[in-house]
């Protein structure tokens, strides 16, 4: 919109068309400065050995306090512990570095770093119950009990016949009640786990 034309509107406009007619003409600046502003030869792709080496470079941020997952029964000692088999196999393969990505963060202590990747993971695979449960962990691992509970939910509907994952992600669910201090709920979650 050229200057004059701008003038032209402004002098014979009510004040609301004003208005409008500024906010458009802000609003026309502000595109064309923000395209002007990153010419496209200057955009680089990044690889994912990059990303990988950026990340590294990265200090965790500090973590709320981790909830202790004690067994809940003897026979579940490792249960709910551990990434379900398979998953860090499955899917695409972009989904197979970031699952990988998010490992090596959390075994470095990363957790937020962890969850973002699995978070990017499932923006691609949303119907992987493996990554949700995963998620569930690490939301678990870094104090957010209720998140555990949405994620391993999310992850044993999506379980289908996978009934380790299931029972997995009932186990998990138990222990983001017990962390809430939800006994019957807990309770309730080792029944499902144990439900054909």
């Amino acid at each position: 919109m050229s200057n004059a034309l701008v003038a032209v509107a402004w002098r014979g406009a009510p004040s609301v068309e004003r208005w409008l007619a500024a906010a458009a003409v802000a609003a026309a600046t502000l595109l064309g400065a923000g395209c002007a502003s990153t010419p496209p030869a200057q955009v680089v792709e990044r690889s994912a050995t990059a990303q990988s080496a950026e990340t590294a470079e990265r200090r965790p941020a500090p973590e709320p306090e981790a909830i202790e997952r004690t067994p809940l029964s003897p026979e579940d000692a490792a249960v709910g512990e551990a990434l379900p088999a398979g998953a860090s196999s499955a899917g695409p393969p972009v989904v197979v570095a970031l699952v990988e990505t998010a490992e090596r963060e959390a075994a470095a202590g990363a957790l937020e770093n962890a969850a973002a990747a699995l978070e990017r993971a499932l923006a691609i695979d949303p119907q992987n119950p493996s990554l949700w449960y995963r998620l569930g962990e690490l939301r678990l691992d870094q104090g957010q009990p209720e998140q555990a509970i949405q994620m391993a939910s999310k992850a044993a509907t999506l379980a289908g016949d996978d009934a380790a994952l299931r029972r997995s992600s009932w186990l998990l669910i138990a222990h983001g009640h017990r962390a809430l201090g939800d006994e019957a709920s807990a309770q309730d979650a080792l029944r499902r786990a144990d439900a054909p």
